[in-house]
């Protein structure tokens, strides 16, 4: 369960009352603000359809936001990675990238939750931002309980603590560096 497993992981992380950034993308795109209480208190739920492209244009504005208040950012994407509006995500994930690569110190991760037989370039297009430690896109298909664990160790000792921005799709891990 997402809501438990992100919670844990924001409380190792030092994040137990600090507000975070949330887009959640299924069938609709929705953004919460939240604090660890406010998402272990929270019903959200996988939903089916993955639909990421619209994200991006959440993800900017927070970036835009984040840009007079601090200078570096976690990012943590998770979906089962089968995404079903590819035909943006390259062009929209690329154009982040210029306009942010040297505003930000980023560590952006990606766990991809379920199948490894599918297609990475949504989740690639987040790993790219990442500029501050190797960038990971994690295969996890084991119980969800030991999630946290995997989410502290891709941020802990990253040498960052303030911001972070969670972007959730659907739902030992094996690491692959660069996936793209």
């Amino acid at each position: 369960d997402f809501t438990k497993s992100i919670p844990e992981a924001l409380e190792e992380l030092g994040y137990e009352e600090r507000k975070i950034h949330l887009i959640t993308f299924d069938s609709s795109i929705n953004y919460f603000l939240l604090s660890k209480s406010d998402l272990l208190n929270s019903n959200l739920h996988s939903r089916g359809s993955t639909y990421m492209s619209e994200s991006f244009s959440i993800l900017r504005k927070i970036l835009e936001i984040s840009r007079q208040k601090c200078n570096h950012l976690r990012i943590l994407i998770m979906s089962d990675g089968m995404i079903d509006d590819q035909r943006n995500i390259k062009e929209k994930g690329d154009s982040l990238y210029e306009d942010y690569k040297n505003v930000f110190k980023i560590n952006s991760q990606c766990i991809r939750i379920g199948s490894s037989q599918v297609e990475t370039q949504g989740m690639a297009s987040i790993l790219k931002l990442n500029n501050v430690k190797y960038c990971n896109l994690v295969e996890y298909n084991e119980d969800l309980k030991d999630l946290s664990k995997v989410i502290v160790k891709l941020f802990k000792d990253d040498g960052l603590f303030g911001n972070q921005i969670l972007i959730k799709g659907e739902t030992d891990a094996k690491l692959k560096l660069n996936p793209w």
